[in-house]
């Protein structure tokens, strides 16, 4: 593991609005509400907001990139570690691997392939996931799901810009895009404590 601060390796917090939001918009870029199919709406009508932090259950993916706590690339040998605060996830980016997606378990962060374009963009390609739900909204999200992630590191590596495109043939009429930046605020990981609060009533 790569104990130092190098390039992507490090910890990276989402900005608030004194350091300027969103650092970018892809054109292509829609509402989820506008590209959610029928069965993704369906979806919402069970949807629980609480259900999961009142029964400390983890998240999947792509729930787990957009929480509002900082993210961590950590060297792993052949493979890259993404540790996400909140939820205390770990995703395993494979950069060197003979296996063969389709041929991989579901689980709820699927399964994760990457590759550097160059010094300071890594593709991260990740389908197999049997996470039900694509957001906070409750939208809905199949196992034919699959995600594209992109980060590009700036020149001066104080940001790293993220790119993320979600396909779904039987939730999305389109893809679902989402844009941001990540700053070093120089900030450590905290651990995530869930407490499950007892119903009263």
């Amino acid at each position: 593991t790569n104990d130092a601060d190098e390039g992507i390796f490090r910890v990276w917090s989402p900005p608030g609005p004194e350091s300027g939001g969103r650092a970018h918009q892809d054109p292509n870029q829609r509402p989820l509400s506008a590209i959610a199919t029928e069965a993704s709406l369906a979806s919402r009508e069970t949807w629980d907001p609480y259900a999961f932090d009142d029964a400390c259950e983890k998240s999947g993916v792509p729930r787990v990139n957009f929480g509002p706590h900082p993210h961590q690339f950590i060297e792993d040998g052949d493979n890259i570690l993404m540790v996400s605060e909140e939820f205390d996830e770990t995703r395993v980016f494979h950069m060197n691997t003979d296996l063969d997606p389709e041929q991989q378990p579901l689980s709820p962060l699927g399964f994760s392939v990457g590759r550097w374009e160059d010094e300071s963009t890594l593709v991260v390609e990740t389908s197999r996931v049997n996470f039900p739900y694509m957001n906070l909204g409750g939208y809905g999200q199949s196992e034919q799901m699959s995600m594209t992630e992109v980060y590009t590191l700036n020149e001066e590596e104080t940001e790293l810009r993220y790119h993320v495109t979600i396909t779904d043939p039987v939730m999305l009429t389109a893809p679902y895009i989402q844009t941001g930046i990540w700053i070093d605020l120089g900030e450590g990981m905290v651990g995530y404590d869930c407490v499950v609060i007892a119903d009263n009533e």
